[in-house]
């Protein structure tokens, strides 16, 4: 078993996989910054752990949205973050030179 990975933690009947464990929390904070919903979804997922596999679940995925203002957005996630929970949120905007990129860790 991944030494980072506490399947206990990831297996429960009512967490609804990745998506709905974590994914939701990365979505909801999206459309909070850009106050408004995806009109387009699309993702793609894998399960590179056999104890995840076993479970019927996923341990790393992406998601690409894209918004009625035509800005896109990409989320990836994965259970197997050795270094802790990493979340973070990159803003960039055309108008702004690469040099003032918005830019915060959360």
């Amino acid at each position: 078993m991944n030494k980072h990975l506490n399947i206990h933690s990831v297996h429960n009947a009512s967490t609804g996989g990745i998506f709905h464990d974590t994914a939701v929390h990365d979505i909801d904070l999206i459309c909070w910054i850009l106050g408004e919903y995806p009109t387009c979804v699309a993702t793609q997922a894998s399960t590179l752990t056999p104890e995840i596999a076993d479970i019927g679940d996923y341990d790393t995925v992406v998601i690409t949205l894209k918004f009625p203002s035509g800005t896109l957005g990409i989320i990836d996630i994965s259970r197997l973050s050795s270094h802790g929970y990493d979340q973070r949120v990159e803003v960039r905007h055309t108008s702004c030179p690469p040099e003032h990129f918005i830019k915060s860790v959360v």
